[in-house]
């Protein structure tokens, strides 16, 4: 009966618990200048990034490659991962990876050039 009431346990907490989620972030640094890429809505800045509801490991660079290019909508490698964070209790993913991308700075159509003087003084989100 204690074996049931297990099996019974586990499939009713599978079922309710939150599903997991990636927040990969993109620090993308220009190729002359001290600057970095900075996305904005009107009222602050932040870094590129994107939110995907599932669990993507931090290094599986192919699928985040393929996520971050999609959002950005440029071609880029992934020199590292800055940080991460992986919170099991949240059930959530945080990473941050330090771009290069493959083609020239024009070739990007959203977003500012930050110097590090500025980006000290934004709010950031």
């Amino acid at each position: 009966m204690k074996a049931i009431l297990s099996v019974v346990n586990q499939a009713i907490t599978k079922l309710f618990q939150r599903k997991w989620q990636s927040y990969l972030y993109a620090i993308l640094p220009h190729p002359t200048e001290a600057k970095v890429l900075m996305l904005s809505d009107g009222s602050s800045y932040f870094l590129p990034h994107v939110h995907k509801k599932e669990d993507i490991d931090f290094d599986d660079f192919i699928t985040i490659k393929k996520e971050i290019e999609e959002r950005l909508k440029i071609s880029f490698n992934i020199l590292y991962y800055a940080s991460q964070n992986y919170d099991k209790s949240k059930r959530q993913n945080h990473a941050i990876y330090v771009l290069e991308h493959n083609l020239s700075i024009e070739e990007i159509k959203e977003g500012f050039w930050v110097d590090l003087n500025t980006l000290k003084n934004l709010t950031l989100k």
